[in-house]
């Protein structure tokens, strides 16, 4: 199939740059890698992206030098969001139960490891700040959704 000259290539945007940046991290289950105290920076042809605090920086979007920052919790959610979509399409061409079953595993694998850095990450805040009983509440929560999780799957 021929391509038309009148058709511009698709220009890649900040949000699509920065989850092109987490998606590796991700599919692989670890996203350590995006603490905020990582230092870590990945430049590409198409775009430069940097960790700053909780945010993902795009720093250079197709050769031009731009700052967007997006919240890697957001993007991971988008991440997350974007698997459920390519599950329900599996669904619609009649994959197998087996195949969306071990799609669903790796991706709640994916997100129990995501899980056991957040609780890192919380550690490290509520040890800069141990009589901020805000922090309690919060494991509390996480608690209470987790023991919700353990009585549905008995």
């Amino acid at each position: 199939m021929k391509k038309d000259k009148s058709e511009k290539p698709k220009t890649l945007t900040a949000r699509e740059a920065a989850q092109n940046f987490i998606r590796p991290f991700v599919l692989k289950g670890d996203t350590a890698p995006l603490r905020p105290s990582a230092n870590l920076r990945h430049e590409t042809e198409d775009y430069s992206a940097k960790i700053d605090g909780e945010n993902v920086v795009i720093t250079k979007l197709c050769g031009k030098e731009i700052h967007q920052q997006f919240s890697v919790n957001e993007i991971i959610c988008e991440m997350m969001q974007w698997n459920m979509c390519v599950i329900d399409e599996l669904k619609k061409q009649q994959a197998s139960a087996k195949e969306v079953y071990l799609i669903r595993d790796a991706s709640i694998q994916c997100l129990l490891k995501s899980l056991r850095g957040r609780l890192k990450d919380h550690k490290a805040k509520f040890s800069k700040d141990e009589k901020n009983w805000g922090h309690v509440g919060d494991l509390t929560h996480v608690q209470e959704i987790l023991n919700e999780l353990i009585v549905f799957l008995h």
